[in-house]
């Protein structure tokens, strides 16, 4: 993984890996997240801020550095069939629910 400083980050809303400063990971563990050292972000090109994926505003003192995000792994066949089921139970739910 080739880290690069966070002034060289896309800011076209692509998801990231992003490193937080001493600043910040201090504040994570005030939180009881200690172990918190990088996390996913991207830039919100409409308001000019950094946000994680729980949509806490970031700023660029925030981060020290960034890397792509790794690529999902594929769904296994296993995957797709329980997805599958899932929905069917959601649906037969929902009309249950609905005749109620």
């Amino acid at each position: 993984m080739d880290w690069q400083p966070i002034a060289t980050a896309p800011r076209d809303g692509t998801r990231i890996l992003v490193a937080g400063s001493d600043r910040l990971r201090a504040a994570l563990a005030k939180r009881l997240l200690p172990e918190v050292l990088c996390f996913f972000a991207h830039w919100l090109y409409n308001s000019g801020v950094w946000v994680d994926d729980a949509m806490n505003f970031l700023n660029d003192e925030d981060l020290t550095h960034w890397s792509p995000a790794p690529a999902l792994p594929p769904n296994t066949a296993h995957q797709r069939m329980r997805d599958a089921a899932a929905i069917e139970r959601y649906n037969a739910d929902s009309k249950i629910a609905a005749q109620d």
